[in-house]
């Protein structure tokens, strides 16, 4: 059925660039840009990913087609909604020419602000046309959202979760160096924490008793990067200050003796 809607009257509309050499795996580069651009926006930005006459197919509304149709419609939800984490696995790309399909499956930790995220997935397929400056730009996007999972079974276990630095001192967390966001891993095993702080990687101990969380010295990586030092300094100063922990669903609080010092989203 996705394929179908998407392939009828799926011919070229503008003459064909020459080969593009590489194009599959530029076309997954376009879709891991797409994920980011959806989590910190703005809404122009992902507007910008479609073509002049891209459509956006959306289950239960009629098509929007065109960037302008498409930012009026993302720009209220970008103002009243939170994308923690959104994440594409793209499964297989076909490439035509100038054309090309990705298959695969997306999954979104999202909700409105200042109320508990949810988790949303499914199937998603994207025509992509590649344009005259050599960019991949989505002509049509359709995805079919799978049932959400009970409430019961999208709570995260704080140990064995990959956590996504969403926010910090109350603000929204830049990303790290390579664009990249801080991450934090909380290992059963020998009660060990690593992760990515902005730029080094990091690792160290912590003791865990009910809501208690103590980190212990932390040691990092030494490199040096142009940006993701300061988010990494911050992100030391929340985990080095936090006493405890509160998991809702997918997101992380990290609390130090103030209130919340971190917020952090399960990938």
């Amino acid at each position: 059925m996705l394929l179908a809607l998407l392939m009828a009257g799926c011919g070229p509309r503008h003459p064909a660039p020459p080969p593009d050499t590489g194009a599959a795996d530029k076309v997954r580069a376009a879709v891991r840009a797409y994920d980011s651009i959806l989590v910190y926006g703005p809404p122009d930005s992902t507007a910008a990913l479609y073509t002049a006459d891209g459509i956006l197919f959306i289950p239960g509304m009629q098509p929007l087609q065109g960037r302008q149709a498409i930012l009026d419609f993302l720009s209220p939800i970008w103002s009243s909604s939170t994308v923690l984490t959104a994440k594409t696995t793209v499964d297989t790309v076909q490439v035509f020419d100038g054309h090309a399909l990705s298959w695969g499956t997306y999954e979104e930790i999202a909700g409105p602000k200042g109320q508990a995220p949810s988790l949303y997935q499914g199937r998603v397929v994207i025509e992509w046309n590649r344009e005259a400056d050599g960019r991949w730009r989505i002509a049509r996007i359709l995805t079919q959202p799978t049932p959400p999972a009970p409430a019961k079974d999208s709570t995260r276990p704080l140990e064995g979760t990959e956590w996504t630095l969403t926010e910090i001192g109350g603000h929204q967390a830049a990303l790290g160096a390579g664009g990249k966001p801080a991450t934090l891993l909380l290992s059963v095993s020998g009660h060990r924490a690593a992760g990515f702080g902005g730029c080094n990687r990091f690792s160290g101990g912590y003791r865990i008793a009910r809501d208690s969380l103590v980190f212990g010295p932390i040691a990092m990586t030494m490199m040096a990067c142009p940006t993701g030092m300061e988010l990494e300094q911050q992100f030391g100063a929340a985990l080095a200050a936090t006493r405890r922990f509160h998991v809702d669903g997918l997101t992380l609080q990290l609390l130090d003796s103030r209130g919340v010092a971190a917020r952090l989203a399960a990938r």
